[in-house]
């Protein structure tokens, strides 16, 4: 007889291996997972070390190249230009830069664009090396600049909303600082900025503050004082420090001052003195006769008067002149102004050592100069018809080198004069006009770092004669690494 079949045995076995293969198809997908995420993990952490160590190299490159770029720079304002062709080799931290003289050319005083980040029209005040633009957005906003460079290194607001700003250059323990009177619903004050913001301010008593103000700086040893005129020769004497004031009053043709050294210009007076001062619009100071002291010069509508060692003197050639341009030109001119008389002429007076006296331009003093004007040796600058100009003495030249209108002049570099046209939403700038043109030398840059290497073009510009050359740099762009 034969045995019967079991067929649910049979099926029993035959469900157990199709389940143990399933089991083993899914560990085997799941084991090459793991490798493939494995390998996937392995390739994107040999990219990220790689992309670090790319980085690495790049931030090691751009630092050496800089360092080397500086030293390049110290070497030019020492010893002047470099030869076109040359090439200066420097290594540092296992880079290797070379800088290639590719050519030169030449070009007009340095130009910088500042840009405050609003619509208003700035209140402008360059002191030493820095850029004060002051707007009245967010309450009262002052940007501030490096003078060699156009980024803003700071941004200070306070919540004051004055209805009158005006400031000048000063000085807060050593530092550059822009002084400003703001005169507030709370009454008068006087507010400190430097690079680290509004450091100081203090209520102060100023009567007679309005838009034709003139004001002035001086520190006499440590006591930082302004001097405030209400437009004519009544003002006010500040100690910024604590705040105390004193009025003053001074002669007619001038308005209380304070020269850099900290003297006071002025005598104790009220306010309601008076007077029959003609009104001031500027004070400036320098070695007006040349006899190695301080002097003082007050501009206004009709009258330039100046104090030296000689005491107090005016330059119009007429009661009935009007002053249309004035300045001084170190080593030329000196001191000196043109008037035009009721009848439309023109006459020109300058300082000599007796005084003021009549004389007849040549060369660029001939030209339609307006306002304030500013030389040395046989270069001059100021404003004609509107626009920003520089020109040779002798009249050979001519150059037209801002536009704008609203000129602000002062030291924003620590070299020597400036100019500023402030318009809506930023500052236009030239600087050191009287230091002529200057020359452009690009330099091909490569710098190697463990067999990779990076090009780029800078742009060098050289300014004066050595030991002394004004040099600045802007990188022109990067070549393919």
């Amino acid at each position: 007889m034969m045995p019967a079949c079991n067929p649910g045995t049979d099926g029993k076995t035959s469900g157990s291996s199709g389940k143990r293969g399933a089991a083993i198809f899914i560990a085997v997908a799941a084991a090459l997972i793991v490798m493939l995420a494995i390998g996937i993990l392995f390739t994107l952490m040999d990219r990220m070390i790689s992309g670090q160590l790319q980085r690495e190299r790049d931030a090691q490159i751009t630092l050496s190249e800089a360092s080397a770029l500086e030293a390049l720079v110290i070497s030019v304002e020492r010893q002047g230009l470099l030869e076109t062709g040359s090439s200066h080799s420097f290594e540092l931290a296992g880079v290797t830069t070379v800088f290639t003289v590719s050519g030169n050319e030449q070009v007009g005083p340095r130009t910088a664009g500042y840009s405050t980040g609003g619509d208003a029209v700035p209140l402008v005040v360059p002191a030493g090396r820095l850029l004060f633009a002051v707007t009245p957005e967010n309450g009262l906003t002052v940007s501030v600049y490096e003078g060699s460079g156009a980024e803003r290194i700071g941004v200070f607001r306070t919540g004051l909303s004055p209805s009158l700003v005006m400031g000048c250059a000063g000085t807060w323990n050593g530092a550059d600082a822009a002084l400003l009177v703001l005169d507030t619903a709370d009454g008068r004050k006087v507010a400190v900025v430097t690079n680290e913001g509004f450091v100081h301010t203090t209520d102060a008593s100023i009567e007679g503050f309005n838009h034709s103000s003139v004001l002035s700086f001086g520190d006499s040893d440590g006591t930082l004082l302004l001097a405030v005129s209400n437009g004519s020769n009544l003002g006010t004497v500040v100690d910024v420090n604590t705040g105390a004031s004193l009025k003053l009053i001074s002669p007619f043709g001038t308005c209380p001052a304070v020269t850099p050294s900290g003297d006071v210009y002025g005598s104790p007076g009220s306010p309601n003195s008076f007077t029959l001062a003609p009104p001031v619009r500027e004070v400036f100071f320098g070695d007006f006769n040349r006899d190695g002291r301080d002097d003082i010069a007050w501009a206004g509508p009709r009258s330039l008067y100046t104090l030296t060692s000689a005491g107090l003197q005016s330059a119009s050639p007429s009661f009935d002149a009007a002053l249309l341009a004035w300045g001084s030109i170190e080593g030329s001119l000196g001191l000196g102004a043109k008037w035009v008389l009721s009848g439309g002429e023109s006459v020109w007076t300058r300082l000599n050592h007796d005084g003021f006296g009549v004389f007849q331009p040549s060369g660029a003093l001939s030209e339609p100069w307006t306002g304030r004007f500013y030389g040395r040796g046989t270069l001059m600058t100021g404003v004609i018809s509107d626009s920003v100009m520089m020109a040779s003495l002798n009249g050979g030249r001519m150059l037209s080198v801002l536009s704008g209108g609203g000129y602000v002049w002062g030291d924003a570099d620590g070299q020597d004069v400036d100019v500023f046209a402030p318009g809506e939403g930023g500052i236009d700038a030239l600087f050191n006009p009287l230091s002529g043109d200057g020359t452009a030398q690009l330099l091909e840059t490569s710098s190697t770092a463990r067999n990779e290497t990076s090009s780029s073009t800078y742009r060098m510009l050289v300014y004066g004669a050595p030991p002394s050359c004004r040099v600045f740099t802007e990188r022109e762009g990067l070549g393919e690494r």
